[in-house]
């Protein structure tokens, strides 16, 4: 290595033009090149939109300045915070040249992991498949960063943050890059204070915003030719948009029939808000809603009754026609007379219906008047969606979701639990860990005090456990396993508490719990020999190996995955069989066993060959270079490398190539072919940037400083280790390696 680096350190002056030039600045925008995905951009707000024009350009003088802010506007339900957050962000996309990046929590139900993959798509990263919210986070980071910086200024925009949601909207505000404003909507004044923003308070329209909005929603000024009815019937709305618009549609839809007039119609608002208890403007709120209701038929009132039965997203007709057992041809009149009325809204861009927050809780209080039960309108939404759920083959995840709200609202708890379960082995492939963790938490705590429901809640820890595993959340994993172990071993299920072992096992192995591990693998080992079960003694058999070569315990490795491989055989279970021959080959390179190292990853990938399963065969095939790489036999290990690469490429998995390119290029480094070394790991990298994979860029650049490091290139180690930096977790271990490297480094 001594050799090796003089000679390195001897080439850098002549090589630095060739393979570390200006075209190859690492810190620089070679790396960090510009994301392609299309620009994110606002809702676009009300076409009736009018007014509140001094507001709107104090608050875009605020969010442009050029320093970070938060800034909150504040008001009650229906005041227009959302309109005039919409028009704002319209006026700004030319200032914000990254983009506006628009989250609307009542739409996503607060869940900070949905906008996150919402955000992340924009950069191109695929978020589906991360099970941690935490890292989702860091990673969207990561990417805004990179889009700040090739593209310009960002903006982002939280709609309706409620107490419920403060938490996410912390994890979101966590993730925007530094000098990004931030623009929130909230009904709450403490809550604004709390996420550390400048309160703008939002209230009514002026007078004459007031009357310019009527006069657009009524479209006929011969219907307000009474100056004195108009200033009253806006003072009863308390100069609230929503109010506005409801009232102005009635007036305009019904202006010209027989019997309607002005002044009756404003007695009619003024009535109604006269018998209700709530302020002024609220009290002008409630009388539109009720006046509008009252003006529709039987059959209008059920499908706007029923309209808030449904999340936002499944506010589409082929839905509502689902659950109301309609012709969506006869249901689509009513959505129109609806719409008319500015009870609901069409949303063209999302290709559904809106409903109002507030108009949906005033939907929802009048279907139980046309229903004696509740429930049975909940039951029957969820009997209709996991109807659509069998039928759909991407899972639905949407639909999925609902369903298992829907069976919880109609306080069916049973199939609750039971469909909760299902979302595991469904969604949970998706990337869905948090909104199937929720639902699961939920259905635990239902059945908490119920001892007569042991096997569903011995079933829901451990799916918890799935998700916590999956999420990398070892203790809480563990908690969830073990509670789950207790419930089977007290039903006597000696079958699923062996299963759960082995999970637990698993857990145990992955937060460096060795001695537990052994332990629980043993127990685990023990019951399915009982059982008789091979395939559970195979795969106890291999936890317990694997564990032994975390300890270097190499021999006893190879004795319990040999004996491994004869129970899966027995069992023929071949993907097993296949991951257990790649253990042995693991244990065999660690005692220099080459040969035999080399036999058992040949037999995996003849296995893999067979199934077929192309991931895992380059995975292999990876894994056999390194062996030959061990015995410094160059040619052999690039030749398996690139028959990797091929069968990637082959499946369009960019992830796995760009892994395999960075295999290329450490077999480079450690030949010192230095320019083809750099040159694998940049295309890797490339790679890695344009999937948003914070962590293999992080990585990456971790090898790329070393191999600078090497040559002697301290400058420009460092600043490739600080590039790195912000991409790694900062709880792993590599986080904390490489700040011990930068501090050695630079001390």
């Amino acid at each position: 290595m001594v050799d090796g680096f003089r000679q390195g350190r001897s080439t850098f002056d002549q090589t630095n033009q060739v393979v570390f030039g200006d075209q190859i600045n690492v810190a620089g925008n070679y790396y960090a090149a510009p994301i392609k995905p299309g620009r994110p951009a606002p809702p676009a707000p009300p076409r009736d939109f009018v007014g509140r024009g001094e507001q709107l350009a104090a608050l875009a003088a605020a969010l442009t300045t050029g320093e970070a802010a938060i800034i909150a506007l504040q008001g009650m339900g229906g005041i227009g915070k959302t309109a005039l957050a919409q028009q704002l962000a319209t006026v700004l996309q030319n200032e914000f040249a990254g983009g506006i990046f628009w989250a609307d929590l009542n739409l996503h139900q607060g869940r900070a992991e949905t906008v996150l993959r919402a955000w992340g798509a924009y950069g191109g990263l695929d978020l589906t498949q991360e099970p941690n919210v935490n890292v989702m986070a860091e990673r969207v980071r990561a990417v805004l960063s990179q889009r700040r910086h090739a593209q310009g200024a960002l903006l982002a925009v939280l709609d309706d943050v409620r107490p419920g949601w403060i938490e996410a909207a912390r994890l979101l505000i966590s993730c925007l890059p530094a000098q990004t404003p931030l623009l929130l909507t909230t009904r709450d004044q403490e809550l604004a204070t709390a996420l550390g923003a400048a309160v703008w308070p939002v209230g009514g329209l002026t007078a004459s915003e007031a009357h310019a909005l009527l006069l657009a929603r009524v479209m006929d000024g011969n219907l307000l030719r009474s100056e004195a009815l108009v200033q009253r019937l806006l003072q009863e709305l308390g100069h609230l948009p929503l109010a506005i618009r409801l009232a102005g549609a009635q007036i305009g839809t019904r202006g010209r029939l027989p019997g309607f007039g002005l002044a009756t119609f404003v007695e009619k608002v003024a009535q109604r808000a006269a018998q209700t208890l709530m302020s002024k403007a609220e009290a002008g709120l409630e009388a539109t809603f009720a006046l509008s209701y009252d003006l529709l038929s039987a059959r209008q009132r059920r499908v706007f009754a029923y309209l808030s039965v449904y999340g936002a997203p499944l506010l589409t007709i082929e839905h509502m026609a689902g659950l109301l057992d309609m012709e969506a041809e006869a249901l689509q009149d009513d959505l129109n007379e609806l719409t008319v009325a500015a009870l609901l809204a069409w949303d063209a861009d999302a290709g559904r219906y809106a409903l109002h927050p507030l108009l949906r809780q005033y939907a929802y209080g009048k279907l139980g008047e046309l229903d004696a039960d509740v429930r049975e309108v909940h039951k029957r939404a969820a009997v209709y969606l996991q109807a659509q759920v069998g039928r759909a083959a991407d899972g639905a995840p949407e639909e999925a979701l609902e369903e298992v709200d829907q069976w919880r609202q109609a306080q069916a708890w049973e199939t609750m639990a039971e469909r909760a379960l299902a979302l595991v082995g469904g969604l949970a492939k998706q990337g869905y860990w948090v909104e199937i963790e929720m639902r699961l938490a939920a259905a635990v705590a239902q059945f908490a005090e119920q001892p007569e429901h042991g096997a569903l809640m011995a079933q829901l820890h451990k799916g918890l456990g799935m998700i916590h595993r999956e999420q990398g959340r070892w203790r809480e994993a563990s908690e969830d396993y073990m509670a789950s172990r207790r419930l089977f071993r007290l039903l006597g299920q000696q079958a699923q508490e062996a299963l759960v072992l082995n999970e637990l096992g698993y857990v145990y192995r992955r937060d460096r719990r060795f001695d537990d591990a052994l332990k629980t693998y043993e127990l685990a080992l023990d019951l399915f020999g009982a059982l008789g079960d091979p395939r559970g003694q195979g795969q106890a058999l291999y936890g317990l190996g694997i564990v032994d070569i975390r300890r270097q315990n190499l021999q006893r490795a190879v004795e319990r995955l040999e004996a491994s491989l004869v129970y899966l055989g027995d069992a023929d279970d071949l993907p097993a069989m296949a991951e257990t021959y790649r253990g042995l080959g693991r244990a065999y390179r660690a005692q220099r066993r080459w040969q035999d190292a080399i036999r058992v990853h040949e037999e995996a990938l003849a296995i893999y060959t067979q199934l077929p399963d192309p991931a895992n065969e380059a995975k292999t095939l990876n894994r056999l270079s390194l062996v030959y790489s061990s015995q410094k036999q160059w040619p052999e290990a690039i030749d398996l490398l690139n028959k990797s690469l091929a069968i990637v490429r082959m499946q369009n998995d960019l992830a796995g190539e760009a892994s395999t390119l960075r295999y290329l290029g450490h077999i480079e480094r450690h030949r010192q072919a230095w320019a083809q070394a750099l040159d694998q790991f940049q295309k890797s990298l490339h790679i890695f940037r344009a999937l948003g994979a914070s962590y293999d860029i992080g990585k990456t650049l971790d090898y790329i400083g070393d191999m600078y490091k090497e040559l002697g290139g301290r400058k420009r180690a460092i600043d490739v280790w600080e590039e790195a930096l912000p991409n790694l977790n900062l709880r792993s271990s590599r986080y904390q390696e490489l700040v011990q490297k930068l501090q050695c480094l630079k001390g």
